[in-house]
């Protein structure tokens, strides 16, 4: 019951910051569409220049987060440590994104999301001695409740870091972190991104004057 009741915290937490992150990200992106004196090349090239440095200081804070997501999985970090990099991702991933370079958010909620659990687990031990709700279930659930706060995908995200972790202990924290992480952004008023995305596209079509990219479905029925 413990495990549940962290979970259910944790992924209210998480619901909270999905719908920030939400809001981060489509606010980066406006941001960098405004200046439209700079071509989209020098953008990108400048956020790939920023992340390179930040690279050049501590490779583990960028690319895909493999290593970050082993980190809070294993021997527990400290807590200052898994604030630093949870702070850094969480600017990095809409920072990048907005340059509409090709890449993704996907892999970054992961990392976000077992960081921030980690580092939840730490200071509900600190707080509740005794609590068995230890970093690595914190990495797990976290994990999968800020893809679900994010995306809104509660089923998807349980299924999804399941199976890529292999373990099967944390499945009613995880369902009670996710049912948490749904309905706390929408409570808020916060739609899931790839909804807004998509409903975005129309608009970021018309001021580009290009055509939307077809689908293979699509273009497949076009050549038959």
């Amino acid at each position: 019951l413990a495990t549940v009741l962290a979970g259910l915290v944790l992924g209210a937490l998480l619901g909270i910051l999905g719908a920030a992150y939400n809001t981060t990200l489509i606010t980066a992106i406006d941001r960098f569409a405004a200046v439209t004196a700079v071509p989209k090349l020098v953008k990108a090239a400048f956020v790939g220049g920023v992340v390179g440095l930040v690279a050049w200081f501590e490779p583990m804070l960028v690319g895909g987060g493999d290593p970050l997501i082993q980190a809070a999985l294993g021997a527990p970090v400290s807590i200052s440590v898994l604030l630093l990099v949870f702070v850094a991702r969480w600017l990095l991933g809409p920072f990048s994104y907005a340059a509409q370079t090709p890449g993704g958010i996907f892999a970054p909620l992961l990392v976000v999301g077992s960081v921030f659990g980690a580092l939840f687990a730490q200071v509900a031990a600190l707080l509740v001695p005794g609590l068995p709700f230890s970093p690595t279930m914190g990495a797990v659930v976290g994990m999968a409740a800020f893809f679900t706060a994010v995306v809104r995908a509660p089923f998807t995200g349980a299924l999804l870091v399941l199976g890529m972790t292999g373990v099967m202990t944390p499945l009613l924290p995880i369902l009670a972190a996710n049912v948490a992480a749904t309905i706390v952004p929408y409570a808020l008023g916060n739609a899931p991104i790839y909804d807004t995305l998509r409903h975005r596209l129309p608009q970021a079509t018309a001021s580009t004057g290009s055509a939307p990219v077809p689908s293979p479905a699509s273009a497949s029925q076009a050549t038959a």
